[in-house]
């Protein structure tokens, strides 16, 4: 008798599909709701196991797949006999069944079991793991990607828990615990809330298996994790693996780039009607999405030229319309537009992109400046390995500042979403103004323009306060960025004018003891001095008087003969001594025509 709670394997799924369709279920969707509807949520391995026979019977009858009639005839699910979603359940189940009557044996032996048992149990999981690698190959030559996916990944994991139970292998059962892993962290960024919340509850359900493989096989001394994490790459099939899961992932991307029909560009709509660009656009906000959750800027720095390449591609797709449309009727003239109009917001998204990733180069090497500044005043020797300097972020800020020109222009063009965007480009530019002005006052405090970085770190200052004053009270971001560079302007312009005002008493202070100090008397001072002439001597406070009758030596004249650099003379005597052979021989005789002959033309 069919039980009520079975309807879960006969979903809309199990229709049969087309022979020339690649077959597709959720396997790990599945097998989640049929064990927490047939007693797993109670640890009941023995009702599982019962609910998995009576669904296996089922399967056999309802596909005509029986082993005889009388006699038992064992008949071998092959690729070819599989023609709908069912014929895949047929593995799933027999493998399930296996799995939970092992369970149902290691729960009694937890109750005091013996050694034949154990057998038993380790007999029952090789068995499942023989049935899900049968699944994972029927799926690979019938299935979609993501199912086959799914399969491999079931697949690993039994194999997995076959070798966790021996207790031998750590090391492999380790590798294919972190393959399994691997996969379903792929998958948990992909398909709906409800199937990426499965695949992230699995992961969960990985880790303290992971960290107790971990653990025996440090006990061990054998392989440590993070040896395994770095040579996840050379291991036989991994290439395999990144190649089906970027696959499966381009699927997904395809599914949603069918169902995105249009894009949302400053408080305009705009359909997206050819496949390539919507492609190109998903594919783009997905890398964005990613970069947000790297931390490393290397990272970062790589995943902003694949966005920058997704959205070229995507403005070439829409050129390429654009160039077939002849715009000879109304209706290919609405086209057209359009297609401008989607042109300028993914050259907008473009621009912002490159601006997001030139805010994150300054920022990088606003660190490194003040890193190595900090280096510097701790040790004098390693102020000639300088490899940030502040005309570098002078220039990126021009880079940043020509971007929001042209981002500026495109929400100008596109009309839509208010004065929100242009406000915040008016902050953002005030911002970028307020950084220039005042790396540009650290370039002439390092030159020793006192005069010129003063004015500077006052400008820096004022920009930042006008770009608090136009910034929303929503953008905290911006706001306490502008809060950091006022202040940062402001301190160093006071301590500018701190040093110059220091210096300039220095300078007065030594000017009058020089002026206190000079002495008249000349000849023995004369003869201590490099040169007797003032001319040479302006930085010493003495006086330059000659002896009587020979008046001040404020200069010699005429001036004295200096070196100075001259190209040298080359005199070619040697071609005079040189002689040359007669090419006459070699020369091609001239022709002439007879009539040139009787005129007299061609005389030389």
């Amino acid at each position: 008798v069919r039980d009520m709670e079975d309807a879960i394997m006969d979903t809309p799924e199990a229709v049969v599909a087309s022979p020339r369709e690649p077959l597709s279920f959720n396997l790990l969707m599945l097998t989640k709701r049929a064990q927490a509807q047939h007693g797993l949520r109670h640890a009941d391995y023995t009702r599982y196991r019962q609910y998995c026979a009576r669904r296996l019977r089922r399967l056999y009858k309802g596909l005509k797949f029986l082993h005889g009639r009388k006699k038992f005839e064992h008949k071998t699910l092959d690729e070819d006999l599989v023609e709908e979603v069912r014929h895949l359940y047929i593995p799933l189940m027999m493998s399930e069944r296996a799995w939970a009557y092992a369970m149902e044996i290691k729960h009694e032996l937890g109750q005091g079991g013996a050694a034949r048992k154990r057998m038993h149990l380790l007999k029952r999981l090789r068995k499942a793991s023989q049935h899900a690698a049968h699944l994972a190959k029927l799926c690979a030559a019938t299935a979609d990607g993501r199912t086959a996916l799914e399969a491999e990944a079931y697949s690993q994991w039994m194999a997995a828990t076959v070798l966790f139970e021996q207790e031998k292998d750590w090391e492999g059962a380790l590798a294919k615990f972190m393959r399994t892993r691997t996969v379903y962290e792929q998958l948990s960024q992909l398909g709906d809330m409800e199937q990426q919340a499965l695949c992230r509850e699995r992961v969960e359900e990985l880790e303290p298996t992971l960290r107790y493989c971990q653990y025996n096989l440090n006990q061990a001394g054998g392989t440590k994790v993070a040896d395994l994490m770095d040579m996840s790459s050379n291991v036989p099939g991994q290439d395999l693996l990144n190649a089906k899961i970027q696959a499966v992932m381009a699927e997904e991307r395809a599914r949603a780039a069918e169902a995105m029909s249009e894009i949302q560009w400053q408080g305009q709509v705009l359909p997206v009607r050819n496949n390539n660009s919507r492609l190109c656009i998903l594919n783009a906000q997905d890398i964005a999405a990613q970069i947000a959750q790297v931390t490393d800027y290397q990272q970062k720095d790589k995943l902003y030229d694949k966005v920058f390449m997704a959205y070229n591609d995507a403005k070439r797709h829409i050129r390429d319309d654009l160039s077939h449309l002849g715009g000879r009727n109304v209706q290919e003239e609405q086209l057209a537009a359009e297609l401008n109009a989607l042109d300028q917001a993914v050259t907008g998204m473009l621009v912002q992109q490159t601006l997001s990733r030139n805010k994150l180069l300054l920022e990088n090497h606003q660190v490194q400046l003040e890193h190595q500044q900090e280096e510097r005043e701790k040790s004098q020797q390693q102020q000639s390995k300088i490899k940030v300097r502040s005309e570098d972020l002078v220039k990126l800020c021009d880079n940043l500042l020509t971007n929001l020109s042209g981002l500026a222009d495109s929400v100008s063009s596109a009309g839509g979403g208010g004065g929100s965007a242009s406000n915040q480009c008016a902050v953002q530019e005030a911002m970028l103004l307020g950084w220039r002005a005042y790396y540009l006052g650290k370039m002439h405090i390092e030159q020793g323009n006192a005069t010129e970085a003063y004015i500077l770190l006052g400008k820096s200052a004022a920009h930042a306060s006008n770009g608090l004053a136009q910034a929303a009270s929503g953008d905290a971001g911006s706001a306490a960025e502008l809060t950091r560079l006022r202040d940062q302007a402001r301190s160093e312009k006071l301590r500018v004018h701190a040093e110059s005002v220091a210096n300039d008493a220095l300078q007065s202070q030594g000017l009058q003891e020089g002026v206190n100090n000079m002495d008249i008397a000349h000849a023995a001072h004369l003869k201590a001095q490099r040169s007797p002439w003032l001319m040479q001597n302006l930085d010493n406070y003495a006086a330059f008087a000659g002896k009587k009758g020979e008046g001040v030596h404020l200069a010699q004249i005429p001036p004295p003969f200096q070196t100075l650099p001259a190209a040298p003379i080359v005199l070619d005597t040697a071609a005079n001594e040189i002689q040359f052979p007669d090419l006459k021989p070699r020369m091609a005789a001239e022709q002439k025509s007879g009539i040139s002959r009787f005129f007299g033309w061609g005389k030389k």
